[in-house]
């Protein structure tokens, strides 16, 4: 039924659309740029719409299962990871049940992204 729905609304957004652009040219809006440009690029911006909302479908469908009860079948916690902004990674690992990697030493041969030495 949930799929059904999702179909009707995909659909109704190019008859929406459509409607759209017939009602503002009714009331005199034909000649407005957006409405010209709507009016001109129906079908591609049709379609834009469709990839924006096809694009973000796979994102929000894990988390409405989730709202609606389904357990998702995500792997086990490797740890806790206690990271904030300034903090060395010496005081992240310190802070952290995660096993990290030592971090890649660049130019210098300071780690990357520890915060030292006025970097």
């Amino acid at each position: 039924m949930l799929l059904l729905f999702c179909v009707f609304g995909f659909m109704c957004t190019g008859i929406m659309l459509h409607v759209f652009i017939r009602l503002q040219k009714g009331i005199g809006n034909g000649a407005v740029p957006m409405i010209l440009f709507l009016a001109t690029h129906e079908t591609g911006v049709t379609f834009a719409t469709w990839g924006f909302l096809s694009v973000g479908a796979p994102i929000a469908i894990p988390f409405a299962l989730q709202d609606m009860g389904f357990q998702l079948p995500l792997g086990a916690s490797k740890g806790i990871l206690s990271a904030d902004i300034g903090m060395t990674i010496d005081e992240v690992k310190k802070g952290s049940t995660i096993k990290m990697k030592e971090p890649r030493l660049m130019g210098r041969r300071l780690a990357y992204g520890c915060g030292a030495n006025g970097i």
